[in-house]
């Protein structure tokens, strides 16, 4: 179900025009990893992209940094560090 959700996801992006790229979520404290993408928009494009997905949060890349923002408040974020130092080795 998973992958149907996200292929279907990927799909509706890409019909919207939104670039897009691959891209693996990780935990380091866990060997949990999980292949995704980024899509290059807005963040509040970002955001309800999120809800209408009916997830919790979003991962946001700004300047470099790379932050958590809850999807419910977005006013709830916390900067996890930068992309490049959060790279999978």
């Amino acid at each position: 179900e998973n992958a149907a959700r996200t292929e279907a996801f990927r799909s509706q992006l890409a019909e919207c025009g939104h670039r897009i790229f691959p891209v693996t979520g990780f935990d380091p404290d866990s060997p949990h990893h999980e292949a995704g993408f980024g899509v290059v928009c807005e963040k509040s494009t970002a955001l309800g992209f999120g809800r209408q997905w009916e997830q919790d949060a979003i991962f946001w890349v700004e300047d470099g940094d790379v932050w958590i923002v809850s999807c419910i408040d977005p006013s709830e974020e916390v900067i996890l560090g930068n992309w490049v130092s959060l790279a999978d080795p």
